[in-house]
């Protein structure tokens, strides 16, 4: 686990690392974090917000492992995605290619 306090591109680069194998990537954690209870469980949380969206920002978004489930709750938000991970980033633009994905420092969120 990096440490809070962490350089901005010391923390860029851990993930990096990370997400340059299969970190989040296999079908364990799509079981896992995926699985129907655990889906259904978001997809209330998100119902208890506003009934549409224009735009949702999916902040430490990693490869996109939730985006599919944002998307069913909110089909016509545009979804934009950011990650201090480059190497995660271009996993998610690869998996989800009709979203916006960008990396961004850890500290200044580009919104």
């Amino acid at each position: 686990m990096p440490d809070q306090g962490m350089h901005p591109t010391a923390l860029s680069d851990f993930y990096d690392q990370r997400y340059a194998g299969d970190y989040m990537d296999t079908d364990a954690y799509g079981l896992w974090g995926h699985g129907d209870l655990r889906t259904g469980q978001v997809l209330e949380i998100l119902r208890r917000g506003p009934a549409t969206a224009d735009a949702i920002l999916a902040y430490g978004c990693g490869v996109g492992g939730w985006i599919g489930v944002i998307a069913r709750a909110y089909p016509d938000a545009g979804i934009i995605g950011v990650d201090v991970s480059g190497t995660a980033i271009e996993k998610a633009k690869l998996k989800y290619p009709g979203y916006r994905f960008m990396s961004f420092d850890g500290i200044t969120a580009p919104f």
